[in-house]
């Protein structure tokens, strides 16, 4: 018995897969990604949708490709392709005894020789095959006798049993029997068989007009239906389904066999879901009607309550679920119509500024002027329910060989991976494509440009930052602490152990924790720090004139008194005296330097009153955006 796996259209310079799977029978396959059906392609040009209990892809040229999952397919072209098409299905041009051509058009002896001459090289496996050539088996006279019987596939072509005899004018039942007789034959009688045979004759008398709808029960034939949903044996092949709940696309085909869902339900992914069940009617939704697609390693829960996890695993082409729950401090929530488990305590932030203090989730402060590849912050444990990130950052010099600053942000989510770099300004690289913001990949991330920064946002919580200049932060949901690691810290609430390394030991100094957070080397980059006569330090009058710029940072009547409580200033102070001593005054340098303490306040709903005027600071009209955006942004931290 030979199962059909899998059945591929390409056009369009798409591959269209339609697996046979049972968890993923109301799927499709595009280029490798998996879309919930229905499915609109190219602006319609390519529709793939449920018809009855098979997958039906129609083209805007007329090509309609239906396959019952894992046994049978049916082709229909219009009459603009004939003579000009080849392979299994024959050349289409009327002439029935020229069907056994190659692709180089001679005409082959056998059957074996013919199938075998279009075998498709590139889905060839170690376990397939082309059927037999000689010593064939054959089927026993006696076997052969029985399942001609009416009690069989004699049935097809009896006249006294007056089941599928109104059909005969319109096609002929002979061959269809002679190969039921044969997959009888070599699989035991197997009833299910018997009731495909029987199904694919029925199949063909609707395409011609002739409706059969009795004949199942007395051949135990039955459908099996989900629940919610009842057999019927001339359905529309286009119902409402999860897109179109309360509307039925525009259909011309003839009925078929379907299980149409009770009043109340509609269609959706393989199961009838109940209109009050709408956080998984809008995902599913979501993910047909907005044609996003599964990839491998995403995951979802698949009940209110978060308590059946579902992974996407290309390996076994298909979703597996297992039972799991929501941690300690999360809770089962619902956004955008998608489940996920939400912390209920506040996030944590790391920053990276200007050139570079760094900032860890647990609130330590160093400074590291290293210039190679570093990992900022990864999930570092062996955790089902949270999804692992990673984010990268290289630094490089700039102005001067003593400090360094943030040149490139490279956050990687699943497999996919955005790169965010100076050289770039408000776009991104993907794929080393240059994108324009706001950029998306459906249930992984959204890219939004938020006055002089980049935010990327993931669905599961974390969320990374960058001006691309030099300004660059991380935050994470309470869920991911103690799981993270990196130059921001293992974000387990204990300072001390932040200078961690690599190996899991503590290093002795800030030079020492970058090198073994190294990840990647660059030309002529180092992780040593500064050396020689260039990392000279301010003299006590260059330092004493930068605090007197700096200290409206602290200044306890200042812009940011409100803030003082809650974040303590005195590192952004050093921070900003640091930098405008060491590029002597720079006054672009020294608003950075005070635009960080403002972003830290800022990210806690602090108010933070005006500190800029013309002669200090001066606003741009980019500055301005991030100052009044940066606040809608967090006001988005419950959905995209």
């Amino acid at each position: 018995m030979n199962i059909k796996l899998d059945h591929k259209v390409k056009c369009y310079q798409n591959v269209f897969t339609l697996k046979s799977t049972v968890i993923l029978c109301f799927f499709c396959q595009v280029d490798g990604l998996w879309f919930y059906l229905p499915f609109d392609h190219h602006d319609g040009r390519v529709k793939v949708r449920q018809s009855g209990y098979a997958a039906l892809l129609e083209t805007d040229f007329g090509l309609r490709v239906s396959f019952i999952w894992g046994w049978r397919v049916d082709l229909h072209l219009p009459s603009s392709y004939y003579g000009v098409v080849c392979g299994l299905c024959g050349n289409f041009n009327g002439n029935g005894g020229d069907e056994l051509r190659d692709p180089a058009g001679n005409l082959l002896p056998s059957l074996y020789q013919w199938a075998k001459s279009w075998r498709a090289e590139d889905s060839v496996t170690s376990v397939c095959h082309d059927g037999c050539e000689t010593d064939c088996p054959v089927c026993p006279p006696d076997q052969r006798a029985l399942y001609e019987t009416d009690a069989f596939c004699g049935v097809l072509t009896s006249i006294g049993q007056n089941v599928f005899g109104a059909c005969h004018a319109k096609v002929n039942p002979q061959a269809f029997q002679q190969s039921c007789v044969y997959d009888l034959c070599f699989n035991n009688g197997d009833q299910k068989l018997l009731c495909q045979a029987l199904d694919t004759y029925v199949h063909q008398c609707r395409q011609e007009g002739v409706i059969i709808t009795d004949w199942r029960e007395r051949f135990n034939c039955s459908m099996s239906c989900p629940p919610n949903s009842y057999y019927v044996a001339c359905a529309s092949t286009c119902p409402a389904t999860c897109p179109y709940p309360n509307q039925q696309p525009k259909c011309s085909d003839t009925c078929v066999e379907a299980c149409e869902c009770d009043s109340g339900f509609v269609p959706s992914a393989g199961d009838c879901d109940s209109h009050q069940s709408m956080w998984l009617l809008l995902r599913r939704c979501l993910l047909s009607g907005l044609m996003s697609c599964f990839y491998e390693g995403q995951t979802f829960w698949a009940n209110e309550q978060c308590h059946r996890l579902c992974v996407c695993d290309r390996n076994l082409s298909a979703v597996v679920c297992r039972n799991s729950s929501c941690a300690v401090h999360e809770s089962c929530t619902a956004v955008n119509g998608s489940r996920s488990c939400r912390p209920v305590s506040h996030p944590a932030v790391c920053t990276g500024l200007v050139d570079p203090h760094y900032r860890t989730f647990d609130g330590f402060h160093f400074d590291f002027q290293g210039t190679c590849v570093y990992q900022l912050a990864a999930l570092c444990i062996d955790n089902t329910s949270l999804v692992p990130f990673n984010v990268t950052v290289k630094n490089d010099h700039r102005l001067s060989h003593a400090v360094s600053f943030t040149h490139t942000v490279n956050v990687t989510v699943n497999g996919f991976t955005i790169t965010l770099t100076r050289e770039h300004p408000y776009r991104l690289l993907f794929g080393g494509q240059l994108a324009e913001l706001p950029f998306w990949i459906q249930d992984v991330f959204i890219v939004l440009h938020s006055g002089n920064f980049a935010l990327v946002k993931t669905n599961f919580g974390p969320q990374v930052t960058f001006d691309w200049s030099n300004v660059v932060s991380v935050t994470l949901p309470s869920n991911y602490s103690g799981a993270v690691c990196g130059l921001c810290g293992n974000f387990n609430g204990v300072v001390q152990d932040d200078f961690t390394m690599h190996n899991g030991m503590i290093a002795p100094n800030a030079s020492s924790l970058g090198q073994s957070w190294q990840v990647a080397a660059a030309p002529g980059c180092s992780s040593a720090g500064c050396l020689g006569a260039g990392c000279s330090t301010c003299n006590a009058t260059q330092r004493e004139n930068a605090q007197c710029y700096c200290e409206t940072i602290t200044n306890r009547t200042g812009p940011f008194r409100e803030c003082h409580k809650q974040i303590v200033p005195g590192s952004y102070l050093e921070d900003c005296i640091f930098d405008t001593c060491h590029f002597q005054g720079h006054q672009a340098v020294l608003c950075d330097a005070v635009a960080a303490y403002t972003s830290a306040c800022q990210s806690q709903n602090i108010t933070v009153h005006p500190w800029r005027s013309t002669t200090f600071c001066r606003l741009t009209f980019k500055a301005h955006v991030f100052i009044c955006s940066l606040r809608y942004v967090i006001e988005l931290e419950d959905g995209w």
